[in-house]
């Protein structure tokens, strides 16, 4: 009985590990699938990246281009180049951006020669005359002050830059040129009254 029952286990074991040749060709044939697969895959890798690279250089090309046209043919861009309909917005943006940068950037530098040399001065003279004191100290705080005034008008400009939205644009816009416009004014009111 023992022998009997040994035996159906050796053939059961024996059947699993016989296999048909309908089963070989099963596996042979998902075997080669799965290569032809794992090739496709990699040849369609190297040209996505072959792809890009050619892109990325075509665009290069296209920029240069459109640079070279935009200074020297103006005239021919809309025939050659698609532009952004946005096109007006971006030269406001442009203009109002470049303004306060360039304003923040000015008080930025000015207010800190005001506050090295209201520190300078105090530490060079060291003298203990509180109407002294308290003039240096008037001269430092103006040129912190100053340096806040001037890096939150370039942070704004470098901000502004980025803005999409035309009525936003518009107004801070108008806002800016009419403040520029007031302070060439009262600069030649000045300048006439002196």
């Amino acid at each position: 009985m023992k022998r009997t029952k040994q035996k159906r286990k050796n053939n059961k074991a024996i059947r699993k590990n016989i296999t048909t040749p309908e089963e070989t060709l099963v596996e042979i044939y998902a075997e080669a699938y799965y290569r032809a697969l794992s090739r496709l895959e990699k040849e369609k890798e190297k040209s996505d990246v072959e792809e890009k690279a050619v892109k990325s250089k075509r665009k290069r090309i296209l920029d240069i281009l459109f640079i070279l046209n935009f200074i020297f043919f103006p005239w021919k861009i809309n025939k050659c180049f698609k532009i952004k309909n946005g096109i007006y917005d971006s030269i406001l943006v442009l203009v109002t951006a470049g303004v306060l940068k360039v304003a923040g950037g000015c008080l930025w530098i000015f207010s800190l020669v005001f506050a090295v040399i209201g520190v300078t001065d105090f530490v060079s003279h060291f003298t203990f005359s509180v109407n002294y004191i308290f003039n240096n100290i008037n001269i430092f705080l103006a040129g912190l002050i100053g340096l806040m005034f001037g890096s939150v008008l370039y942070i704004a400009g470098s901000e502004f830059s980025k803005e999409e939205n035309s009525n936003r644009i518009y107004a801070y816009s108008a806002s800016i040129i009419a403040l520029v416009s007031c302070i060439v004014g009262v600069i030649a009111l000045v300048k006439d009254v002196i």
